[in-house]
């Protein structure tokens, strides 16, 4: 009776592993490691399943033949960890009898049978957590670039904008000097009038009437300016519809921040001219009293 429980209770305990390492969630091993390799001794339906070899097939099974020789040069460095530590993990990819590549995270333990080194372990399929990886690097380094992009558009348009009113003021002094220059010249031609020297001052002063054309110089601005503000004058006239043309040209000076002695400069008008003109587009644009007209302008 005595030999008949010991069968029983042996054949119990063999059924009962083997539903404990088919019931694992990954590919269950046990490798016998030898001066000629690395063998499969032991492996779990999942294993049968994941690796696509037969029973007969995985019996003696290579380690070798599962991995690229990349990846095998490092689980070989882990094998030998095993038996220095007891343990180890190491993330590889498996290699399918159809060639699948599936990522793995191999966690071995050792084990000393009869003198002979073995080592056990369970393998993780990992091919849902890589591609989620995967992912949010992609995400991850596309959000790199469009920052990186945002900041080199910033970049630009700042410098844009700082060579808009450079421009800008360089070419209000410009048009300053011009000015002064022909206030003279129109003194000269007052004075000399009836010469030939008369008629040279009167070619120069047509020169510098082309020079200082509003029109000319506002051609030119505008060209650069909607470079930087590619919708200002639609988004504003679509808003505020009775503002004519020469007062969408003041909003613009305002939108670049010039003062309005500069402004004065480049329009060629008065102090009171600017006041004037400040006070239309206020009221135009519903405008209180304590309300900011440059603020205002700056939305669009």
């Amino acid at each position: 009776m005595k030999v008949n429980n010991n069968k029983e209770a042996q054949f119990d305990s063999l059924d009962l592993s083997n539903k404990i390492i088919n019931s694992l969630p990954g590919i269950f091993f046990l490798y016998h490691v030898t001066a000629d390799g690395v063998f499969l001794k032991l492996w779990n339906k999942k294993h049968v399943i994941e690796t696509e070899y037969s029973d007969e097939e995985l019996w003696n099974f290579n380690a070798a033949d599962f991995f690229d020789k990349n990846d095998f040069d490092r689980i070989k460095v882990e094998i030998e960890n095993v038996f220095k530590r007891g343990w180890s993990e190491i993330s590889a990819t498996l290699i399918s009898k159809t060639g699948k590549i599936i990522p793995y995270y191999f966690q071995s333990y050792a084990l000393h049978i009869k003198g002979n080194n073995y080592f056990m372990g369970l393998g993780i399929n990992i091919a849902k957590q890589v591609e989620l990886e995967n992912k949010l690097k992609l995400s991850e380094m596309q959000r790199i670039k469009e920052e990186l992009e945002n900041k080199e558009n910033i970049s630009l348009l700042n410098s844009k904008k700082r060579e808009l009113l450079t421009y800008v003021i360089s070419e209000a002094q410009s048009l300053h000097n011009s000015r002064e220059v022909k206030k003279k010249i129109d003194k000269l031609l007052v004075k000399y009038e009836g010469t030939e020297f008369c008629e040279e001052l009167k070619e120069i002063d047509s020169i510098l009437s082309q020079d200082v054309s509003p029109n000319k110089q506002w051609e030119l601005f505008k060209l650069s300016f909607i470079e930087v503000h590619p919708n200002f004058f639609s988004n504003l006239k679509n808003k505020h519809p009775n503002l004519t043309n020469s007062e969408l040209r003041f909003c613009a000076y305002l939108r670049i921040q010039l003062s309005s002695s500069q402004i004065l400069e480049i329009l060629n008008i008065s102090k009171e001219g600017v006041r004037k003109t400040r006070y239309r587009i206020r009221k135009k644009l519903g405008l209180d009293k304590g309300d900011s007209l440059e603020d205002y302008i700056s939305r669009f």
